[in-house]
């Protein structure tokens, strides 16, 4: 059976809801015309790194992310990344199960930000927020750092 796709929105919408303060955003967004948020990662005690994520890939989680901000946590250093634990509850929205030195994730559920400095597989997916770009510094900066380091995530 092929459905149009005016059924298939239908369909997700009856089954899955959109919040009043999603759309309330999503109407102050295109208002405003914002399309990308840019983000500072500061370790205690080194210059900020940059972190832009796009509001147009995850909505709903870049809502709640700004909203929690400025965040400020000890960060722990395991395991080819850095584990910010944050109190951000996300949503399962560009779902990554590889990631790549530099890139930065949030896990829906718990609301670790985590910053990744080696290639990996992770066992389970997490919202892909955005890279690093300036990878050679991070790993300096990285390498520099004992096991936990105080993190702060705000907006530039």
């Amino acid at each position: 059976m092929n459905f149009s796709p005016f059924y298939d929105i239908v369909l997700h919408i009856i089954v899955y809801p959109i919040p009043n303060d999603f759309l309330l955003d999503m109407k102050k967004t295109i208002m405003e015309n914002i399309t990308e948020y840019q983000l500072s990662i500061v370790f205690e005690g080194f210059e900020p790194f940059d972190l832009v994520i796009k509001r147009a890939v995850v909505p709903f989680t870049s809502k709640r992310l700004m909203n929690a901000l400025p965040i400020t946590n000890r960060a722990i250093k395991r395991s080819g990344k850095i584990v910010l634990p944050t109190q951000v509850k996300g949503m399962n929205e560009n779902l990554v199960k590889q990631v790549k030195e530099g890139d930065v994730s949030l896990h829906a559920s718990s609301g670790n930000i985590t910053i990744y400095y080696e290639n990996q597989s992770l066992n389970q997916e997490e919202t892909y927020l955005g890279t690093i770009s300036e990878l050679e510094r991070l790993l300096d900066t990285i390498n520099k750092i004992s096991l936990s380091v105080n993190v702060t995530v705000k907006q530039t």
